[in-house]
């Protein structure tokens, strides 16, 4: 029996994994029986065995596998959706199995979705005359979406036979998957509004990946059907995240991330750096605004960040919501001068969709600081109001540090070596941080 046979290259499967494997045809009725678990690939990162348990077969056990709910049709669940990109219709459904050794008759499967007042939305069902034993059914079906308002729907599958009062246990019998109408975020993770008890998280970031210190960047999709306002992107970090770092957000076009040589330096729309302050740990999210805001129109996107941990001064690590599984390239990431990888998970890269105001505490700028000219052909003047020691960063348009240097006042720097663009100026001390993009002509 092949177990993950079909994992895509770079992809990964949740952690952990459960399997069932019905092996009576091979060892019922005999004296002994050998179970060997073989290793076949290569270049793999791990594979492990645990909790292995060889238990009789009871006569009656129908089990509501898993279930699904995609507004887009193609595999990807999002968690949080506004209003404006639902489609029409939404995919829905899940997989059924009889587990027990007896055939089930009249087995039904119900999906009941109810909004956060348990008013029932809408539902979907199927039913089969007969299970075999060892035999998998399924529900699918484009449910026509009534309206939607804000707030968290619960979907409900249950699956039931003639046999339901002789089945061994009808709590693997329903399935629960949850999704939200958000106004003011679009996520394919659904983090903290997954039904209790399923929710399974991970996490990645500067310290996961050698040569992934600085510039590791870390994006997920977002399928856009009507025009959209984007005002930032926001990030949930995970455990171990240390300040001291700093984050580029921006948002790509699917066709410059799947070109033969993908393409990441040419952003739609791109933050200037951002340094996480304790409000971002406290809050839980970092919020990362641009400029001005952006509208999406029709097409395919992936919110990135770009994660900098300043040379090893902190560490930024970003939750991965395992809970659903997602296509490929739901979430992807990009190891400085190695390669782009898909993720297969839904990391907590978000599209912020309304107005966001960020406290003083969380802009900590700097006073008394400016650069000039700017435009400049390479000699970067700047100017300090107070005669203290200063560490100034350069980075190019993909988060990459390029140059380095510790000023004591006012000074200036010479970036005629560095190619024509626009690149990002961090200047920071003790009291605070000032950046700003300035175009090398």
């Amino acid at each position: 029996y092949a177990v993950n046979e079909n994992v895509a290259v770079n992809a990964a499967t949740a952690n952990p994994q459960l399997f069932e494997l019905n092996i009576s045809a091979t060892a019922g009725n005999q004296g002994s029986v050998w179970v060997r678990f073989r290793y076949v690939g290569g270049c793999d990162y791990a594979w492990m065995v645990d909790d292995v348990c060889i238990a009789e077969q009871v006569p009656y056990d129908l089990v509501m596998v898993d279930g699904y709910l995609t507004h887009t049709g193609t595999g990807e669940e999002y968690g949080r959706i506004p209003a404006s990109q639902l489609n029409p219709t939404m995919l829905v459904g899940g997989t059924f199995l009889n587990n027990g050794a007896t055939e089930l008759t009249d087995v039904e499967v119900e999906m009941v979705v109810r909004n956060a007042a348990n008013e029932v939305v809408f539902t979907s069902s199927t039913t089969v005359a007969s299970l075999a034993s060892g035999a998998t059914g399924a529900l699918e079906e484009n449910v026509t979406l009534p309206v939607l308002t804000t707030g968290v729907y619960t979907a409900t599958l249950t699956a039931t036979s003639a046999e339901d009062d002789q089945d061994a246990n009808l709590a693997n019998n329903v399935f629960l998957r949850a999704f939200a109408i958000s106004e003011d975020r679009y996520s394919l993770d659904g983090i903290d509004n997954h039904p209790e008890g399923y929710e399974v998280l991970n996490s990645l970031g500067t310290n996961s990946f050698d040569g992934a210190e600085d510039g590791l960047q870390v994006m997920t999709y977002y399928e856009v059907i009507a025009p959209l306002e984007v005002y930032g992107i926001e990030i949930i970090p995970a455990n171990g995240t240390v300040l001291g770092g700093f984050i580029v957000a921006n948002i790509l076009d699917t066709a410059d991330v799947f070109a033969a040589t993908p393409i990441l330096n040419n952003p739609i729309v791109e933050s200037d750096s951002y340094d996480l302050v304790q409000s971002d740990l406290n809050n839980g999210a970092i919020r990362i605004v641009f400029n001005s805001s952006i509208t999406l129109q029709a097409g395919g996107y992936y919110a990135n960040a770009i994660l900098n941990s300043n040379a090893g001064a902190g560490t930024i690590r970003v939750l991965d919501d395992q809970t659903v599984p997602q296509p490929g390239g739901g979430s992807l990431i990009f190891i400085p001068n190695d390669d782009l990888y898909t993720n297969g998970v839904a990391s907590a890269v978000r599209l912020i969709t309304a107005p966001v105001v960020i406290s003083v505490g969380e802009n900590n700028s700097l006073e008394g600081v400016s650069m000039f000219p700017n435009p400049t052909n390479g000699v970067l003047n700047i100017r300090t109001s107070e005669t203290e020691v200063f560490n100034v960063d350069v980075m190019n348009v993909t988060g990459e540090l390029v140059r380095t240097a510790r000023i004591n006042g006012t000074s200036t720097m010479d970036l005629t070596e560095l190619a024509k663009g626009v690149y990002t100026v961090r200047i920071y001390n003790e009291r605070g941080t000032m950046t700003e993009r300035v175009t090398l002509q």
